[in-house]
């Protein structure tokens, strides 16, 4: 999928339903999505992929989310990251793991794409000044 007004932000969920649903948000509100369905896939696109930041499920393969994320800075590989999960005790283990923001289920869309509104809007800003 492709629109032109924001840019790309990658989705590693492995409900596909979800991944689906949030795909086609993003996307109305002008964003590009790479959707990937594990962490896996999303290596496999590591070095050709154009996301500015990652939307991670904390649950990912029962709780891989944060050590997916975890396991790319130990790689020197970072990115701003949305978490999605459901329980305080989750929020509190992705603030060492980049976390710029966390939402939990059910997921507000209003708040997701603010978020990415501000996280765009940064970049954007830090890449005129380059």
């Amino acid at each position: 999928m492709a629109s032109t007004e924001y840019p790309v932000v990658a989705i590693i969920h492995d409900d596909l339903s979800v991944l689906d649903t949030l795909t086609r948000l993003l996307f109305t509100h002008g964003f590009d999505v790479e959707p990937y369905v594990s962490p896996s896939k999303f290596l496999e696109a590591i070095m050709t992929t154009q996301a500015i930041c990652l939307i991670v499920d904390v649950t990912l393969g029962g709780g891989g989310g944060v050590e997916f994320v975890h396991q790319l800075a130990d790689r020197g590989i970072t990115f701003p990251v949305i978490f999605i999960g459901g329980e305080e005790a989750e929020r509190r283990a992705t603030e060492t793991a980049g976390c710029v923001a966390f939402f939990r289920r059910p997921l507000s869309a209003y708040l997701l794409t603010e978020a990415l509104y501000d996280l765009a809007d940064s970049y954007s800003a830090r890449r005129s000044v380059m």
